[in-house]
């Protein structure tokens, strides 16, 4: 019987490890509405009858595709996509699917996430043209608390170093440091309240008003 990932299942197995994959058994399942080929929890696919691993192409984008062929109809898949619909439990119907690692050739199942669009778009690894860094732990976490509220917003999983005033945002499985924006002159961040309302944070407020 095969049984798919639930998220509480998958949390539990999954504070991601690189020696994840080497721990997996490998294991095939069918590909929906593609009766002969089926896919593996580590991203391999293979053709059913012929028992050959078919070979993955680079979008170009960082994503590795597959083209499947059956009954003279030709398609085009992601292979993140094809391992999360077999393996991964969706129970909130979300459409995306996150890279844990940020290494998006990684397509073992325990680096993939159904995600939220606004989630994903926090997980991202460059903004306006600039890289993003990930930690594992906050970098010097004794200087660091929870950033919960500016002006009228409320925050949740925000952290600021009150030193430095650097911030990061905890997406769950690491800490994402924000890359500060520009405007009119004045440096501030971009960050989502708790009702996924965007605002910006003004370091020259946070200097005199907060950390000071």
């Amino acid at each position: 019987m095969n049984k798919e990932l639930s998220q509480s299942d998958y949390e539990e197995e999954s504070n991601y490890s690189e020696s994840s994959q080497e721990e997996l058994i490998e294991e095939y399942r069918d590909i929906d509405d593609f009766e002969n080929y089926e896919v593996s929890n580590l991203g391999q696919i293979r053709n059913k009858q012929t028992g050959r691993i078919l070979k993955q192409r680079d979008r170009n984008n960082g994503y590795l595709s597959i083209n499947l062929r059956q009954n003279k109809i030709k398609k085009t898949y992601l292979i993140h996509r094809l391992v999360a619909q077999a393996f991964l439990e969706n129970p909130n119907n979300y459409n995306e699917i996150d890279h844990i690692n940020h290494d998006k050739y990684n397509n073992n199942v325990y680096n993939l996430r159904w995600i939220s669009k606004s989630e994903n778009s926090r997980n991202r690894t460059s903004y306006n043209n600039k890289s993003v860094k990930y930690f594992d732990k906050l970098p010097f976490e004794e200087d660091c608390i929870e950033f919960q509220f500016f002006n009228k917003y409320f925050f949740s999983n925000y952290y600021i170093n009150i030193q430095t005033l650097e911030m990061y945002y905890d997406t769950g499985y690491q800490f994402r440091q924000l890359n500060q924006g520009q405007m009119s002159g004045q440096m501030y961040y971009c960050l989502r309240d708790i009702n996924n309302k965007r605002c910006n944070v003004s370091i020259k407020l946070l200097k005199r008003e907060q950390y000071n």
